[in-house]
């Protein structure tokens, strides 16, 4: 397997992670008393929604990666069709916690999520931007 397709295996990888992590029933609490993300701050900011925003991140690293080892993404619109997918996926991913009874959705929660997708988005868009490639390339 060459490189290219490894990174595009690494991001469906990522993606099919966070949907565990977010519909599956994971307690991510930590420390012998129990106490849960949701009672950590990090700078006066719930830990857990700092998590939120990070794990959307990694697209941003994936995408740059990908375009330095010349991924093809999609046939056109790339960026735009990527873009879409980690939106997408920062909002569905919260949404299908409505769906469980094992899981909490939460509002708060999907905005971190978007947060989180929108720094990548703006990472995707500034490198096409910077590499000259046109949107709808």
């Amino acid at each position: 397997m060459n490189n290219r397709n490894i990174i595009k295996h690494l991001f469906w990888i990522w993606l099919i992670l966070l949907l565990f992590l977010n519909v599956l029933p994971i307690n991510l609490g930590f420390g012998s008393d129990g106490q849960q993300l949701s009672g950590q701050k990090v700078f006066a900011l719930r830990l857990d929604y700092l998590l939120h925003s990070l794990t959307f991140l990694p697209f941003a690293g994936i995408w740059l990666l990908g375009k330095r080892q010349g991924v093809r993404w999609f046939e056109r619109n790339e960026a735009l069709k990527f873009s879409l997918i980690v939106f997408l996926a920062a909002i569905g991913f919260e949404l299908l916690q409505r769906f469980t009874t094992w899981r909490t959705f939460n509002w708060v929660d999907m905005a971190y999520n978007v947060i989180g997708a929108a720094c990548s988005i703006v990472v995707i868009a500034l490198s096409t931007l910077l590499t000259g490639e046109s949107p709808g390339e």
